[in-house]
């Protein structure tokens, strides 16, 4: 497996309950997506295809990781 061959970089599975989230999780190290990754980003959610996406991004602390929901950055339920 390589990093930076499609979009998003990885999927998760989160299991709670009876209900299963699939999440898709795009490393950027300043969080910006270019337009294509935003039109990939709002066809992913409003098709249901993830019920979450994430960018992980460097945080101002050394070491450290910021999320941030594109579905809430965007406005997209």
């Amino acid at each position: 497996m390589t990093i930076g061959t499609g979009f998003p970089d990885f999927i998760c599975f989160k299991k709670s309950n009876e209900k299963q989230e699939v999440r898709g999780i795009e490393a950027k190290s300043q969080g910006y997506l270019d337009k294509e990754e935003r039109k990939k980003v709002e066809w992913y959610l409003k098709n249901k295809i993830f019920s979450k996406i994430l960018v992980a991004k460097k945080a101002k602390k050394a070491g450290q990781i910021e999320y941030i929901n594109l579905g809430e950055k965007y406005g997209i339920k």
